[in-house]
């Protein structure tokens, strides 16, 4: 039995699952360095090294995307458009001048980890095993220059629907979260970084999400109430 068996023997889901605070034992990690990509392979959850003057760190070198794998009818794991999100993170990657993860990678690491954590899958109205692709920077410099070495993450959540019920939002009328020539149609964490502040600002006025529209086109004032 290899240690991945192992974890997921002694692995089992709690009764209550929110949505991207439960991690599977396992995840998937592939390399790239000297232009090439290496085998990648399971490897037990956790915590990974990385500088922090990574360009990751530094500057925000990443990208990732948001995947669902689900079970219906008792049938075999089932993904939704996934060819949509391989290109969405190959875009991704291209913007931030990295390389992009094969075909073959994405779909391997994909199914291997969706098939080892098939057991684990909720079955529950809205639930799903929540799979986050993962693509970083792992160089070491405060020049402003893309780096040689990157890693390949899939990560693994079984969770529950983000929001069980109707969400009301408001209407970002200041904060710009994209921007023409910017990031705005890749999947970067920058993207979210700079939501983070509306975010906080709509929930404490009462609502769950904000709304993002073109600053340049908006009246400054907010006008909108709970």
């Amino acid at each position: 039995m290899n240690q991945a068996d192992r974890l997921l023997d002694r692995y089992t889901l709690p009764e209550s699952l929110a949505f991207g605070e439960v991690f599977a034992p396992v995840m998937y990690r592939a390399d790239h360095c000297d232009g090439e990509w290496g085998e990648g392979g399971v490897i037990p959850f956790g915590d990974v090294l990385v500088n922090p003057a990574s360009t990751a760190v530094q500057f925000g070198q990443q990208a990732f995307e948001g995947m669902k794998s689900y079970k219906l009818d008792g049938r075999s794991p089932t993904l939704f458009r996934p060819d949509c999100n391989f290109r969405r993170f190959a875009r991704s990657a291209r913007r931030l001048s990295m390389p992009s993860v094969p075909a073959e990678l994405f779909a391997a690491a994909l199914s291997e980890l969706t098939t080892l954590l098939e057991r684990f899958i909720p079955g529950g109205s809205g639930q799903s095993l929540y799979l986050r692709p993962t693509l970083f920077g792992l160089d070491s410099h405060f020049a402003v220059k893309n780096s040689e070495r990157f890693a390949f993450f899939v990560l693994a959540s079984p969770s529950d629907a983000y929001y069980a019920k109707p969400i009301r939002v408001m209407i970002e009328r200041n904060a710009c979260r994209a921007a023409v020539g910017g990031t705005g149609d890749c999947k970067v964490g920058g993207n979210y970084g700079a939501s983070m502040q509306a975010n906080e600002d709509c929930m404490s006025r009462g609502f769950d999400l904000p709304l993002w529209l073109d600053p340049d086109s908006a009246p400054t004032s907010r006008s909108c109430r709970p």
